[in-house]
Parts: C-alpha cells; structure tokens; sequence
C-alpha cells in the first residue's frame, strides 16, 4: 500500500502571519501556486490560498500591502501524516471536499502538501476521479 509521502510534494514555499496579502500573492504568482501553508516557527498555524486573497482580502477592499496574512487565512485546515496511505487520504479529501492537504510527519512538522493532481498517478483512475468529483459537487 503506498504511502501519501510517495505523492506529496516536499518542496513547499512557506508564508508567515505578519507577513502582507501582497507579499503572499506575489509568492503564489511567482511559483504558480494556489495555497501555502502558514507558518509560525515550525508550527503550521493555517493556510492561504488565492481565493481567500481574492475572497478575504480584494473583494473586501483590504489594502494588500498593509493587511496580513493571518488576518485572512484559514485556520483550521486539514492535514494527514506523511506515512499514512495513498486510499486513506483521497478518502478524506472526497468526504471533506477539500483540494490539497497539509502533509506532517509524526513530530507535526510540516513535511509537504498533497494535491487532487498529485493523487492521480498514485491512484486507480477512478479513486482520483471520484475525489474530484465529490471536491468539484455544489454543497448539499
């Protein structure tokens, strides 16, 4: 059974709470991303995504260059150890229709993130399909 550390992605551009808007949209430009976690030492302490920049802090009229980070992250977000399965995770991901996980190693220090696209050539086509079928659904 493959473990999700053999899907995530371990090289993750970290952003921090005092940190601005722009500093994190220029980041996600930059890299072509579209979530960092948030950091406070080693402690993942949330995550921002472009949405939540667009969302949170554009359509809100936040100044980008003085509003901060950990004024429109997202706290809570949703992780999985880096050893636990490939299945177990995308099962999680479709329940929670959520589109990337925080990937943390049995310390809680931040190891990677795992996306729908990096379960694809890890899964049966159709474990893959599924999640992003339940991730992509209207609400109920």
């Amino acid at each position: 059974m493959k473990q999700i550390k053999e899907a995530m992605v371990n090289r993750v551009k970290l952003i921090h709470p005092q940190d601005t808007i722009l500093d994190a949209a220029k980041v996600m430009k930059e890299f072509d991303i579209g979530m960092m976690p948030v950091v406070e030492g080693e402690r993942v302490v949330g995550a921002i995504t472009d949405r939540d920049v667009c969302v949170r802090g554009t359509a809100e009229g936040k100044d980008p260059t003085q509003q901060r980070v950990g004024d429109i992250m997202t706290s809570e977000v949703l992780s999985c150890y880096e050893d636990q399965s490939i299945d177990e995770v995308a099962q999680v991901m479709k329940e929670d229709k959520v589109r990337r996980v925080i990937v943390i190693d049995r310390d809680n220090k931040l190891t990677g993130i795992v996306s729908i696209g990096d379960l694809a050539g890890h899964t049966q086509v159709e474990t893959s399909g599924e999640v992003l079928r339940q991730v992509t659904m209207p609400g109920e």
